[in-house]
């Protein structure tokens, strides 16, 4: 069995390349930075919307005769929300970042070792067949 070549995988970064790589495989496949965007924006609109109303659940618990010890994990949850969100915010934009490299290595390592790489599949067969 020949050795794989795993020197595309390791070696130096090449920015330019890889962006333009990049880009090409998103032209290639209709893809745009909106479709991550509104991906992105709608667990944003979801973690948003379910923990401000649970926060506001808590406090309405408090404003309506109860205890003020209801405002307590009202607090604690909208500050968890705001965590959440700048967790997705982050993750968004450090795969955002990362996307062009990935692709340009994994090319690379493909091409180097006489391997076909398939992005997408338009149209897949049937699984069993």
């Amino acid at each position: 069995m020949p050795e794989l070549d795993l020197s595309p995988l390791t070696g130096p970064e090449d920015g330019t390349a890889a962006r333009e790589l990049s880009a090409e495989i998103d032209r290639r496949h209709g893809q745009t930075k909106a479709g991550a965007a509104i991906g992105t924006g709608c667990a944003l609109l979801l973690v948003i919307v379910l923990g401000l109303g649970l926060a506001a659940a808590f406090a309405m618990g408090a404003l309506s005769g109860g205890s003020a010890w209801w405002l307590l994990p009202a607090v604690a949850v909208a500050i968890l929300t705001g965590g959440l969100c700048v967790f997705v915010l982050r993750g968004a934009i450090r795969q955002s970042r990362a996307l062009p490299d990935q692709r340009w290595r994994i090319t690379g390592f493909a091409a180097a070792n006489g391997l076909e790489l398939v992005e997408r599949e338009a149209d897949p067969p049937p699984s069993g067949r």
